[in-house]
């Protein structure tokens, strides 16, 4: 039940933050930085990093080595030709075409033109989320960590070469600007909204009409609805194809929540949904009121915290999972050194991983990548980036690069 499908796009030819010199070898990649996203482009794409990259980059919890290398089995005979498949037939009252109308047909948005998530009265998928292996996250396209304003055409630009490029996973949320990001994204998807996914998340206690942020979280049922209103609007779009609760609400029952989706999923309005950072009972329980298809957890080689439970509960219950902040909110990149300080209002300045007493110790793992990206001819980013790609349970590894930084 729910869950996510991945389709992978072209290797190397994704956005990512880092810096490096200009290269004009084939294969060499080429940067143009856009508001410190930068571009990667290639001549001709490299071959990935191997297998082996993760063995000295991963502390503590080491993968095992690759099985020896066996003669080839015999290719075995091909099997029969299967009988092909009959297409439903649609209709204005049996979209799904199985010759009775009942609580499914109702479920499906728009005579089953577009993926819809899972039936309410049933919980039954009906079609699997699919998206890129890679996606891009727009948090910080309104206001970066360090607290400038990005050029909005250059924002837009990204989203639109990032599509162009394969991506086809856009994230946001309402707490993102607050409000702002979501119109960023809008905008600049408007052209191919029907090609892509679209995330958007609810949660905290944010002021609907003027956007201003709260003290605390607000799940209730009638303000995630109002709120989803709001989302549709700024993204110019009639439904939000994968909506998060963005942190649990302790005074709203998940199941609550879960019901509220669920109302707005019979409207048509939100097609699939999912949770972030939250604990295991809680999306054993979420899951068990309505399907999970997403969870959204901070994830990279920096931070391996979901592996011990989270990831595989995830696996057990058939839910995707997405990491946020894959590239350690810009530490692998190699931006950050040792006498790198924040500046005021930037978050990463309360964070004990950047704590100058802190800092020296944990860029070992960046300095790590480094000699791995000049042995591939890559960027410590692209470094990371291929790691979390490869890990069990990221199923070729959802990406949401989020963060332009310098």
């Amino acid at each position: 039940m729910g869950g996510l499908r991945y389709a992978p796009v072209r290797p190397f030819e994704f956005f990512a933050m880092g810096s490096a010199g200009l290269g004009s070898e084939p294969g060499t990649p080429r940067f143009r930085v856009l508001a410190g996203l930068a571009l990667l482009l290639f001549d001709k794409p490299p071959p990935p990093p191997p297998e082996d990259i993760v063995y000295e980059l991963v502390q503590g919890l080491p993968r095992a080595p690759a099985e020896p290398q066996l003669e080839p089995e015999p290719t075995p005979p091909e099997p029969p030709t299967p009988e092909p498949s009959v297409e439903p037939t649609w209709s204005d009252t049996d979209p799904d075409g199985d010759g009775v109308v009942d609580a499914l047909d109702a479920c499906i948005h728009e005579k089953g033109t577009r993926e819809y998530g899972g039936c309410p009265e049933t919980g039954d998928p009906l079609v699997t989320l699919e998206v890129s292996s890679v996606g891009l996250g727009v948090q910080n396209m309104s206001r970066t960590y360090q607290t400038t304003v990005p050029s909005r055409p250059e924002m837009l630009n990204i989203i639109r070469t990032a599509y162009d490029r394969g991506v086809t996973f856009f994230d946001a949320a309402e707490a993102y600007g607050p409000h702002e990001v979501e119109r960023i994204l809008g905008e600049g998807i408007a052209s191919f909204r029907d090609k892509v996914v679209l995330a958007s998340k609810f949660g905290w206690n944010i002021d609907l009409e003027t956007g201003e942020r709260r003290p605390g979280l607000n799940s209730r049922p009638e303000h995630i609805k109002l709120a989803v209103e709001g989302m549709l609007k700024r993204l110019r779009t009639d439904r939000i194809d994968l909506l998060y609760q963005h942190r649990v609400d302790p005074e709203v029952p998940i199941e609550d929540v879960a019901g509220a989706v669920k109302e707005l999923m019979a409207q048509g309005k939100v097609l699939h949904w999912g949770l972030s950072e939250m604990g295991p009972k809680t999306l054993r329980r979420a899951h068990a009121a309505l399907p999970v298809s997403a969870v959204q957890n901070e994830y990279s080689m920096l931070w391996r915290g979901p592996e011990a439970v989270i990831i595989p509960l995830c696996q057990e219950l058939g839910i995707g999972f997405v990491p946020w902040s894959p590239l350690g909110v810009g530490f692998l990149t190699g931006a950050i050194d040792a006498n790198t300080r924040f500046a005021p209002g930037d978050i990463r300045g309360v964070e004990s991983r950047f704590a100058p007493e802190n800092l020296p110790h944990n860029l070992a793992l960046v300095e790590s990548a480094k000699r791995w990206a000049e042995r591939k001819r890559a960027t410590p980013a692209q470094i990371a980036l291929a790691w979390l790609m490869a890990q069990t349970g990221v199923s070729r590894g959802v990406l949401i690069l989020r963060h332009p930084l310098i």
